[in-house]
Order: C-alpha cells, then structure tokens, then sequence
C-alpha cells in the first residue's frame, strides 16, 4: 500500500510558501533598485545645478589645472 509517509516530493502548502518568499525577495531587490536608480538621478540633477568653483577655490586647495 501506498502511505503519505512513502511519498516523496513537496506539498502544495510548501509550494505556496515558496512562491511567497521568493515573490518578496524579488520585491525588495526591485524596490531597492528603483530607490538607488532615484538617487543617483536626483543627485546627478543636483550636480547639474550647482555653480562651478571659482579657480581659486580651486588652488587653495592645491588643484593646480594647467592647460597643455
């Protein structure tokens, strides 16, 4: 005879919860990966907006640009 104790395999509960873990994860890495593609664009954005240095903040600090 063949018992519930001689199967082998998964049970459709087990699946379930699979599916559930694994459709979390791929979640969170999609919404992690949205927020950093959000701040490298708002911070790209930022660096757009900002006024460049004068040259002379640019030697005090040591920078020293020469043109070749």
């Amino acid at each position: 005879m063949n018992t519930l104790k001689n199967r082998q395999g998964f049970t459709i509960i087990e699946i379930i919860i699979a599916i559930i873990v694994l459709t979390v994860g791929v979640l969170g890495m999609v919404t992690t990966a949205a927020l950093v593609t959000r701040m490298i664009g708002a911070a790209s954005a930022r660096r757009k907006r900002r006024p460049s240095p004068p040259a002379a903040w640019s030697r005090a600090r040591g920078c020293v640009h020469r043109a070749e």
